[in-house]
């Protein structure tokens, strides 16, 4: 049985023998059975067998690990701190219940952050954790805020090591706590149900970037009496939650700035509080470990527990898991080589164990590279040794991946609000904007030595075939301007729905599923659908007399389609055609020649046009990677039709495909 099932049964116990229930709390144990309790005033002058046989009739064959069946005034007296949660196993983010959902079952599906078209409202959680010590978790915290904050992010710290405090003293402010001031006595204003001034207990880090911290306290004996009073456990069974109160103050108007990401320093082992800043708080969890193998159980059974948990968020209809990063460190300063590679290579294989539960869980259709979220720190004498975090930016470097994993998550300003109008919105635009040649070129610092007008004319010159940039900064906007150029004739073969205009064959989610089916009922490819949507897009919207195709094209081709319907079964009347990706090359080789000039061939809205579902994201990244592959094929063969693909920063990231370094130049 369940625990609604439970719980119904009970009730319906309760109501035959016209007995009121005052409370009842059911919770699976963390390792086998029931924990129940009953409070009920009709139990007043009942045994405990008349009590049990009364509520537990049907229930016989349970496992009960906990049961209280009380009155009231027993309650009151019999219950101490540690009471049954009414709950039921999956949502509650404590180590015991978090390590026995990962060994008990395994979860039906995976939806990491990453996993998102849409970015997560600000700020981004992240927490660093450690199973064992001595590992650097809370420099790796230190400097990748540092980074961070010169790259003009808003980061807010937050020490969570309660009973080893030390955040401060490692931003050299540990002298500015006051008494009085920190997060034990947030939590605990929290929990009395007072409204603590969280402006009070922040200290500001840097007097040129905007990076903060909340320290834990004052290490004092009345720091040690209020940090005995702390009861994380209760936090959960209680209508008002501190933790989960204090992000969404951090998150509010309340302060005088707008955190982009808060980074929450963890206490070492498994203690009541580090549980729900891992599985609960976190959107990325960034676990620091040595590869010895004294952590390699416990980091795995950690890791299993993380992919087992859903986090606070509610912005999706699947609960979102908390995303694991991996540091390991410190990765011993040998000169001999084969002993460094001899960690990264045992951490590696390590990883790739702990996240096997992925091939068959994660909603994306590419597995995580296990390379892909690991980063190695290597030894440094003037890092361990130093007392505070270092200013000079080249003892950074070691921590600036760890610093980009972050950023992909953070949405820029002009993301967040970008005007319709082109003129207004340029600057903004070519900020975010980056530009790739289709062969070797690669302009990677192009808005450093270019200015704003001659950027935009770099995005119209035909050898720019990629433009990315991140969800909102303006693609679509350079779409328009490319598309409304009086110098620059263009052709669109796809677009947004919006400006699909007299296009009929812009196709939207459910075109892109029906042709899905047609190529795998005629065991044609992607590239053959953008060759044949290309030489469609070419002959509807030709000017002048236009290249026809080998007569096999033409008697399949008879009237031009007039909307998607007649042009899904165009499709599907000409994929099964013997050579079809010859014909259409063919074809499209004849538009090529006949073009008396460069023609540009637009793709936009590949983005959007495939649907929300992870259906449409997995078709989406089949058909992009088939695109692309195709470009990539036909090189420089075409000599006046020329491809110009714009393509949102996180979908491009995710593409796997053949000579995809090409576009990114060598």
């Amino acid at each position: 049985m369940n625990h609604s099932e439970i719980k119904e049964r009970i009730h319906q116990n309760m109501s035959r023998a016209a007995l009121d229930i005052t409370e009842l709390r059911v919770k699976p144990d963390p390792f086998l059975g029931w924990r129940i309790a009953v409070i009920s005033l009709g139990f007043d002058g009942k045994s405990k067998q008349e009590r049990k046989n009364i509520a537990l009739e049907g229930l016989e064959e349970l496992t009960i690990q906990w049961l209280d069946l009380l009155t009231p005034q027993e309650q009151e007296q019999e219950w101490a701190d540690s009471v049954p949660i009414d709950s039921t196993l999956e949502n509650v983010p404590f180590w015991p219940e978090a390590l026995a959902r990962s060994g008990s079952s395994n979860p039906e599906a995976i939806l990491f952050p990453s996993d998102l078209d849409e970015d997560l409202d600000r700020p981004i959680v992240a927490t660093f954790y450690s199973l064992r010590g001595g590992v650097g978790r809370s420099t790796a915290l230190a400097y990748t805020a540092r980074i961070l904050a010169s790259r003009g992010r808003t980061v807010l710290c937050v020490d969570m090591d309660l009973e080893a405090p030390g955040l401060a003293a490692l931003f050299g402010k540990e002298d500015e706590i006051k008494d009085q001031q920190g997060l034990v006595f947030v939590l605990l204003s929290l929990e009395q149900g007072e409204e603590p001034d969280i402006r009070n207990h922040i200290l500001r880090v840097s007097e040129t970037d905007e990076i903060y911290c909340i320290p834990a306290g004052l290490p004092n004996a009345n720091y040690a009496r209020l940090l005995s009073f702390m009861e994380p456990g209760a936090w959960y069974r209680e209508d008002r939650n501190p933790l989960r109160e204090l992000i969404q103050i951090l998150s509010s108007d309340r302060l005088p700035f707008k955190p982009d990401v808060i980074l929450l320093d963890a206490r070492t082992g498994m203690t009541p509080l580090n549980g729900p800043l891992l599985f609960d708080l976190a959107d990325l969890a960034i676990i620091v470990f040595f590869p010895h193998p004294q952590a390699q159980r416990g980091t795995g059974e950690l890791v299993r527990a993380l992919l087992a948990a859903e986090t606070r968020r509610t912005e999706t209809e699947q609960r979102l898991t908390p995303e694991p990063r991996f540091i390991v460190s410190p990765i011993p300063a040998s000169k001999a080589p084969e002993v460094v590679e001899r960690y990264q290579h045992r951490a590696i294989e390590w990883i790739g164990e702990w996240l096997s539960i992925l091939r068959d869980k994660q909603s994306r259709s590419e597995p995580i590279k296990e390379s892909d979220i690991t980063h190695f720190i290597p030894y440094r004498e003037e890092i361990a040794t130093s007392d505070k975090i270092l200013s000079n930016q080249e003892t950074w470097r070691d921590f600036e991946p760890v610093a980009e994993w972050l950023e992909r998550f953070i949405p820029t300003a002009s993301e967040e609000e970008l005007p319709d109008s082109l003129p207004d919105s340029k600057g903004q635009i070519l900020q975010e904007l980056e530009f790739s040649a289709g062969t070797a070129e690669y302009q990677d610092n192009f808005l450093e030595t270019f200015v704003e007008t001659q950027l935009v004319n770099r995005a119209l010159k035909p050898n720019i075939v990629l433009i990315r940039g991140r969800k909102g900064t303006g693609k679509t906007a350079i779409f328009r301007r490319l598309l409304e150029d009086s110098k620059q004739d263009s052709i669109v073969v796809l677009s947004p729905s919006p400006l699909k205009g007299d296009r009929p064959w812009v196709i939207n989610s459910e075109g892109f599923k029906a042709i899905d089916e047609a190529l795998e009922t005629t065991g044609k490819s992607w590239r053959d659908f953008w060759l044949l949507q290309t030489c469609l897009a070419c002959h509807l919207s030709w000017r002048g007399e236009k290249p026809q195709p080998d007569d096999a094209v033409s008697q399949v081709l008879g009237t031009d389609p007039t909307n998607e319907l007649e042009l899904v079964r165009w499709f599907q009347n000409l994929l099964p055609q013997s050579q079809i990706g010859l014909l259409a090359r063919d074809w499209l080789t004849r538009f090529d020649g006949a073009a008396q000039s460069t023609i540009l061939l637009l793709f936009d809205g590949l983005d959007t046009g495939f649907g929300n579902t992870q259906a449409d994201r997995e078709r989406r990244t089949k058909a992009i990677e088939g695109l692309l592959s195709l470009i990539t094929d036909l090189g420089d063969n075409m000599k006046n039709l020329k491809f110009k693909v714009l393509l949102r920063e996180d979908i491009w990231r995710s593409l796997r495909f053949d000579n995809k370094s090409h576009f990114f130049g060598r």
